[in-house]
């Protein structure tokens, strides 16, 4: 048979190491686990200062070399015609059923070709 304080006791059990951890944390002062001193810590800022500045001004030239460079196209539509680019089951409810509803190029060939 199980009497309910049973249960308590366990909780305690269970919540004790967390309530002196907290109880430790909370009592002692807070202190900075570093090592060296002022004058070391402000050399330290300067080169870190230094080292992101002359970074940013690298990401910054080598970003605008790649973009001053040409970028090739790859591919080129007028030159690749291939047979599954054009595939038409059923022809556009439209004047030139052959054009896409926003091929402007096609629509302005079809309309020369009809003058």
């Amino acid at each position: 048979v199980r009497r309910p304080h049973q249960s308590f006791r366990e909780m305690n059990a269970l919540t004790r190491p967390a309530a002196r951890a907290v109880r430790t944390a909370i009592s002692r002062p807070a202190f900075r686990q570093m090592s060296g001193d002022r004058e070391e810590a402000t050399k330290l800022m300067g080169t870190w200062k230094m080292i992101s500045a002359v970074g940013g001004v690298a990401v910054v030239v080598v970003g605008g070399m790649v973009f001053a460079q040409g970028h090739e196209e790859h591919f080129d539509l007028e030159k690749n015609k291939f047979h599954y680019m054009k595939v038409r089951n059923k022809e556009f409810p439209w004047s030139c059923s052959d054009c896409n509803l926003f091929d402007t190029k096609c629509w302005a060939e079809a309309r020369a070709a009809k003058s």
